[in-house]
């Protein structure tokens, strides 16, 4: 079976089960299948897909399955249960088990036989997930094209440790390294986490920790690397701005999730954050923000080794516009790559946009380097962006409008040329009053 016969499998269900529970189901269906193909000690016959296609429901239960996944999961590394009880919950709530057995047995008589194969078909079916589900870049993530640049930005050592406090289903941290890193992945919805976890482990990242809570009220470890999507649009009330400040300075409490991600960071540590673009020039505290992460407020060098702005509609379901920062704190230079990555993109805007592998790399050889190109790229210094009051939106530095090439005309020929077009034109509307009176 290919995987448009899975698909046409799966369809077959719709109608029966709702698609967020299709996919859902399939979801956990492949992340046994990865447990197959692994060869865990963990793995029992009587568990295997084939035999779920038949037994699930009768004789095999809910609760055996879900334990089962559980020494799965806990042979992987995951500790807590979060895959297997956010399976059970999900589980629970299905009364038809021949339908579950359908979707198993779609998994199962599909050609998985390599893990590239198993990672293609899996990240197709997460894309449609957040595509069908109504998910948005205020909740879960942005999209795979965007969590493929902040990983060529974010370029991680081999073997380092990278952190991600707003993992969503973790598709921008299966892509911020390889099977050599360790991964620290955290996000308040258990559910959401668990798909995260699936992620991880179907892209080899085995060397994994999650954790369910606020990334915000857990700052006690530092790390090397962190790649980050902050939710946008998720306003936070005093009180939980208060319980932050009483152990954690905050410029401002529109960025305190971004602050606390620089936070995270070692004192030579790197992080690639995906912002709303607002954040580069909108006024008030924010200002303060911008002034701090550059080191003009006398607290800290300049942290921005780059800000590359992302085109409009980028990001699937979403018109928000969005940039990367790129931080680095152990730099020592005033000077900041402005990028507007826009022409670098295929597509149309409203529609799903997208950014070849060469791309991808002609972006990071911009930003590594520190490279002007023309309508692409500028460098300028902190004393540049705080003569424009701290705006750091990359059009503005990219090709900015040249005043000393404008023509200055003498202003008192410009008035005589306007004074002698007005007399012209009321002798026009006169001589069109005359024809008017006399038709």
């Amino acid at each position: 079976m290919d995987k448009n016969t899975l698909w046409y499998s799966l369809n077959r269900v719709r109608g029966l089960l709702d698609q967020q529970t299709i996919l859902d189901l399939t979801i956990y269906a492949l992340f046994l299948r990865k447990s197959e193909i692994d060869g865990l000690n963990a793995r029992k016959e009587q568990y295997s897909l084939s035999w779920l296609s038949v037994g699930y429901g009768d004789p095999i239960s809910v609760a055996e399955l879900t334990n089962y996944m559980r020494d799965i999961e806990t042979e992987y590394g995951v500790q807590d249960g979060i895959v297997s009880e956010s399976f059970y919950n999900i589980a629970l709530r299905i009364t038809d088990s021949s339908k579950v057995k359908d979707i198993f047995r779609a998994v199962n008589n599909i050609d998985l036989s390599s893990d590239k194969i198993l990672m293609a078909v899996y990240d197709e079916i997460i894309d449609q997930y957040v595509l069908s589900t109504g998910y948005s870049i205020a909740q879960h993530g942005s999209g795979r094209m965007i969590a493929k640049l902040e990983g060529a930005l974010l370029n991680a050592e081999h073997g380092t440790e990278i952190y991600d406090g707003f993992c969503g289903f973790g598709i921008s941290a299966s892509e911020a390294g390889d099977e050599t890193n360790s991964y620290y992945i955290r996000d308040i919805v258990r559910d959401v986490l668990a798909k995260a976890i699936i992620t991880m482990i179907i892209h080899d990242r085995k060397n994994l920790q999650a954790f369910c809570g606020d990334s915000n009220m857990y700052n006690e470890r530092k790390y090397r690397y962190a790649i980050c999507e902050p939710p946008f649009g998720i306003r936070k009330d005093n009180e939980y701005i208060d319980r932050i400040r009483a152990y954690h300075d905050i410029v401002c409490n529109n960025s305190v999730d971004v602050e606390m991600i620089i936070g995270s960071l070692e004192e030579d540590g790197r992080a690639v954050i995906l912002v709303p673009a607002g954040m580069l020039f909108s006024g008030g505290k924010m200002t303060d923000f911008r002034s701090y992460i550059v080191g003009r407020r006398g607290e800290n060098d300049n942290y921005v080794e780059a800000v590359v702005s992302l085109p409009s509609g980028v990001i699937p379901g979403s018109g928000v516009s969005t940039a990367l920062l790129v931080i680095d704190k152990g730099r020592k230079s005033d000077k900041i790559v402005m990028v507007n990555s826009e022409s670098f993109w295929e597509g149309k805007k409203g529609r799903e946009l997208t950014l070849s592998d060469d791309k991808i790399i002609e972006l990071k050889d911009i930003v590594l380097s520190g490279k002007a190109v023309e309508a692409v790229s500028a460098v300028v210094t902190v004393d540049e962006i705080a003569e424009k009051d701290m705006n750091m939106t990359p059009q503005i530095y990219v090709n900015p409008y040249k005043i000393e090439e404008a023509k200055v005309t003498d202003l008192k020929e410009l008035y005589a040329k306007e004074k002698s077009l007005m007399q012209k034109l009321s002798e026009v509307n006169s001589a069109l009053t005359t024809i008017r009176e006399i038709n």
